[in-house]
């Protein structure tokens, strides 16, 4: 199976190369810096002499910074900012990643599946994590420029148009592949089994607590989606497979990334799963299009979307 020629593998943990694996802020050194970027051809004789950090997005179990690069001298080529994914500061929410296998999974993936999929996702320059799944390091490309999308806001048709156009490229180079979405690392049955065991215990709740947002009829179709859980993997779940986001909404994506080069590029990969394409397909959809839209658009998204995966999967297949 090839991958992005443009990727290249992501650096690991080897503390004797310059790199060891990192937990926090102030691990993000210039001399660390300058030893990653160096080994992946980054810079030459350059050094980072200083970096400027500054907290981007709103992540709950970990801690996402901007890092601004100065270096000792010219150095065409090298990055101005990259984007660092490190454990939460706050201990409850480090064991909630660690338990959940969600550090683990996401570095993982960048390890070894984006390199795999193309433009569309971020490029690691580093990516490791503890054995325990408590620690882990990614250092990335920063795909800004690019605008954000707004969960609360919606979007327009024509984005969700690319929307559906890059889930189709996520899906379609690994489509029906085994030797990937097989993965014994990837754990797909603690990831099922959570939603199996909490979403009927928890739909009550959620129900009441929202009960005066709701229209009539839809605690209904709640409890009876709760009460189905073990139906709806039966039947919605089934073979081909490829990898799928599994939170594929507006939060988790940025527009016209890399100053416009790539229409849409995905983030926040860390509850990634083997599963049927078109799960994240309607999640978005269902999501992030106001409801007169989506109620005349959706299916022919969710059917543009798979045509176009299924093409670029046999392609991808004979080639």
């Amino acid at each position: 199976m090839t991958g992005n020629p443009a990727f290249l593998p992501a650096l690991r943990h080897d503390p004797a190369a310059g790199h060891p694996l990192i937990e926090s802020p102030e691990a993000l050194t210039p001399a660390w810096l300058s030893t990653v970027l160096r080994a992946r051809g980054r810079i030459g004789n350059a050094s980072v002499t200083r970096i400027d950090t500054q907290p981007i997005g709103n992540g709950l179990l970990g801690l996402n910074l901007r890092l601004s690069l100065h270096y000792d001298r010219p150095a065409p080529g090298a990055p101005e900012t990259l984007v660092a994914k490190l454990p939460s500061l706050r201990q409850e929410s480090r064991e909630s990643g660690a338990a959940l296998s969600l550090y683990a999974r996401e570095t993982r993936f960048y390890q070894e599946i984006a390199p795999r999929i193309g433009s569309c996702v971020a490029q690691a320059l580093f990516a490791d994590v503890s054995a325990d799944g408590r620690i882990f390091c990614l250092l990335m490309e920063d795909l800004s420029p690019a605008r954000a999308g707004d969960q609360l806001e919606g979007c327009p048709l024509e984005d969700a148009r690319t929307a559906m156009r890059t889930a189709a490229a996520l899906h379609a180079p690994l489509w029906n592949r085994r030797e990937v979405t097989e993965l014994p690392w990837i754990d797909r049955a603690s990831m099922t089994s959570l939603y199996r065991q909490t979403t009927p215990a928890f739909a009550p709740t959620a129900v009441q607590r929202f009960a005066h947002l709701l229209e009539p009829g839809v605690a209904d179709v709640v409890q009876r989606f709760a009460d189905g859980m073990e139906r709806y993997f039966e039947r919605c779940h089934g073979a081909p497979w490829t990898i799928t986001h599994q939170d594929f909404r507006l939060d988790n994506v940025l527009f016209d990334a890399r100053g416009g080069r790539e229409p849409l590029a995905v983030l926040d990969w860390q509850t990634f799963v083997p599963g049927p394409g078109a799960l994240d397909a309607a999640y978005f959809n269902g999501a992030g299009l106001l409801t007169p839209v989506r109620r005349e658009h959706e299916v022919s998204l969710k059917t543009g979307a798979a045509i176009v995966a299924f093409s670029a999967a046999a392609n991808a297949q004979t080639n």
